[in-house]
C-alpha cells in the first residue's frame, strides 16, 4: 500500500509549488523548535541530523528525506490538534539539521501536499496507507 503508484499530474503539482534551497557547509537547515510545515528531500549534498529523539546521529544524502511525519501524520484527520501522534498542536521540528556540505533541498509544504491530494482524490487510497505504513516503521 506504500507504494501505491501517483498519477504524474499530482507529482507535477507538488513540484511546481515546491521550493528548492541550497546550503553552505555547516549551514543549520531546520532548528529544534522551528514551526515544521515542510517536508525535505536531499537533491544533492549531505546533511547530518542530531536530535534527542534519535537513537544515534542520521546522515541524509541524496535521495534521502526529513518531515514525513510532520507532513503525513498531522495532514490526516484523526491527528489533528494532537490528539493522537503530536504532543502538540503546533507541529515543531525535534531535531537539528545541518548541511555537511553544499546541499540543496527541495521543500514541500504541508497545504500544498494537501491541496494535491484532495485534488486527485488520494487520501484514502495512498495517503492513508502511506502514513499507517510510517507510523509501524516500514520503509515505503
Amino acid at each position: 500500500p506504500g507504494c501505491t503508484p501517483v498519477s504524474q499530474q499530482f507529482l507535477w503539482q507538488l513540484a511546481y509549488k515546491a521550493k528548492l534551497t541550497t546550503f553552505q557547509a555547516e549551514e543549520r537547515v531546520v532548528a529544534v523548535g522551528d514551526p515544521a510545515r515542510t517536508m525535505g528531500f536531499v537533491v544533492d549534498g549531505c546533511l547530518l541530523m542530531l536530535g534527542q529523539m534519535l537513537p544515534r546521529p542520521q546522515i541524509l544524502r541524496k535521495h534521502t528525506w526529513f518531515g514525513e511525519k510532520i507532513i503525513i501524520f498531522d495532514a490526516l484527520r484523526r491527528n489533528r490538534g494532537g490528539n493522537t501522534f503530536f504532543v502538540n498542536a503546533t507541529p515543531t521540528r525535534t531535531a537539528n539539521i545541518f548541511a555537511v556540505r553544499f546541499s540543496t533541498v527541495l521543500e514541500i509544504d504541508k497545504d500544498v501536499l494537501m491541496e494535491g491530494v484532495h485534488d486527485h482524490g488520494l487520501r484514502a487510497r495512498w495517503l492513508e496507507p502511506l502514513a499507517e505504513h510510517l507510523k509501524m516503521k516500514r520503509r515505503t
